[in-house]
Parts: structure tokens; C-alpha cells; sequence
């Protein structure tokens, strides 16, 4: 190795060319931007016909991503890419300080001059338009998210959330504690050791689409009467059938690990 190091390189000069490779700087951003590049095609045939489609709003209409969006979306209604216009005409206020660097790069006819990289800047305008639906300065019309105008509607429906997800939890929690009790009193050793995997978490069986009342009822939920019914031997093997058909693996899983689990007992 070293005798075919030293046909590229005079022994005296090593110590050069080692002193300046230590002090070159690896530019990081740089590098990421030159991979977003060979994914461009991917990212194109898997974002452009869902972005097409969305109608996107944000808090403040008139900001540089919404434009942007528009434009975009524009262009790719009239079957044209970022690549069929000319780069001046792409709208640059949407561009952070600390891309500008990156996105722009030497001109073919002139390489002393930059232009900006229409594949780049698609993708900065996906990025962006990430993290603003993340943020909540972006939302899709119609859907939930649209719903939420200001920071305090926000709140109450981060708020509301929560309140509904406890409710779920109380109830799962409280019934199957309830039936655990019934279940130790019969002995029913595997309906147990099946119940200690469940997570009270769950909510398929909770239909969110019904009627939420917030008010005093006179009628409480009888619990004991709903574990009473997992007694009921067909009732169960239904809750059984039930729990293999929504989650197969995940059931077989289980008792195979109940299998083993007895026979390294015995």
C-alpha cells in the first residue's frame, strides 16, 4: 500500500497534503442537497399527484408558502414541472436565508453565474410544507385540522381530545378489571394470562362517531353487568374469535408464547 501511495505522491509531500485534508471542512448541508437531488425523480412520482389534489390553507393567506403552493400546484394542473418555466419566474420570498446557498447552482452557459435548481426547490417546498402542516400554520381544507383557526381553538380541541381519550381508558380500565375479577374467582387461567396483554388503550370497539353527552345522566353504565356477559362461555369464545380476526398474528403470537410458556413449566 504504501509503495502505490508513494508512485502518486513524493514522500515529502505527504505531510502537506494530510495538514490540508485535516483542516477541509466536510459541508454537511451541501451534501444533503446533492442526495436530495438523485432522489428528485422519487419524490416526484410519489408527492406530485397527492399535492396536486389538496386544497391547502394557512392562517395567514397572503404568506410566501401558500403562494408558492399555488404556484406550484398551477403548473402541475396545466401538466407543466418546475423544469418547464423559466427560474426567475419561480417565487423566491419562500426561500430561508440558510437554503439560498444550496438551492442555487452554476449556470450551464455560464458557470461563474448561479440559478436556482427547480428540482431542489420542489422539494424544499414539500419540506416546508411539512413542517408548516406540523406546526399547524398549514392545515387541508375540509378535514379536521381546518376546523382549528387560532391558538385557542387549538387548545380546546387538543383539550377535547383528551377528555375523550381518558373516558375510553376509565371505561376499558374499570371493565376489564371487572372481568379479571370474575375470571379468578373461576379460574380461568387462560382468559388471565390472555387479559394481561390487553391494553386498556384500545378503542376499536368504541364507536367515535356517536353521540358524545356531557351532561348529569340518571342512569348510570351497569359494569358489572357487561363482565357479567364474558362469563357466558359463548360470549367469550366471541371475544376470542373477534380478537384473532382483527389482529391475527398478534393473537397466534400469544398463545404460542402460552404454549411454550406451559410446556417449559411441565
Amino acid at each position: 500500500m504504501k509503495k502505490k501511495a508513494f508512485l502518486l505522491l513524493d514522500k515529502e509531500q505527504f505531510p502537506i497534503v494530510a495538514g490540508y485534508m485535516r483542516k477541509a471542512a466536510f459541508d454537511k448541508m451541501a451534501f444533503e442537497w446533492a442526495y436530495y437531488t438523485t432522489l428528485s425523480k422519487t419524490f416526484k412520482q410519489n408527492l406530485r399527484h397527492l399535492f396536486v389534489v389538496l386544497d391547502f390553507g394557512g392562517r395567514v393567506e397572503d404568506a410566501p408558502l401558500i403562494y408558492a403552493i399555488d404556484f406550484m400546484q398551477d403548473l402541475f394542473k396545466r401538466d407543466k414541472s418546475p423544469r418547464q418555466v423559466s427560474p426567475i419566474a419561480l417565487p423566491v420570498s419562500v426561500i430561508p436565508k440558510q437554503f439560498e446557498r444550496d438551492l442555487y447552482i452554476p449556470a450551464e452557459n455560464d458557470r461563474r453565474s448561479t440559478v436556482l435548481d427547480p428540482d431542489r426547490y420542489e422539494f424544499l417546498i414539500y419540506r416546508l410544507l411539512r413542517n408548516a402542516l406540523e406546526a399547524g400554520d398549514v392545515f387541508v381544507q375540509k378535514s379536521n385540522e381546518s376546523r382549528v383557526k387560532t391558538d385557542e381553538e387549538q387548545h380546546v380541541w387538543n383539550e377535547c381530545s383528551r377528555l375523550i381519550a381518558n373516558a375510553v381508558i376509565y371505561y376499558n380500565t374499570l371493565l376489564l378489571s371487572r372481568v379479571n375479577e370474575k375470571k379468578l374467582a373461576v379460574g380461568d387461567e387462560e382468559a388471565i394470562e390472555l387479559m394481561r396483554r390487553i391494553s386498556p388503550i384500545a378503542w376499536q370497539h368504541i364507536n367515535m362517531l356517536g353521540t358524545f353527552e356531557f351532561t348529569p345522566s340518571t342512569s348510570g353504565l351497569d359494569i358489572d353487568a357487561l363482565a357479567a356477559l364474558y362469563l357466558d362461555p359463548t360470549n367469550w369464545l366471541n371475544t376470542l374469535k373477534t380478537e384473532a380476526e382483527l389482529a391475527p398474528t398478534r393473537f397466534q403470537k400469544r398463545r404460542q408464547k402460552s404454549k411454550n410458556r406451559r410446556l417449559d413449566e411441565d
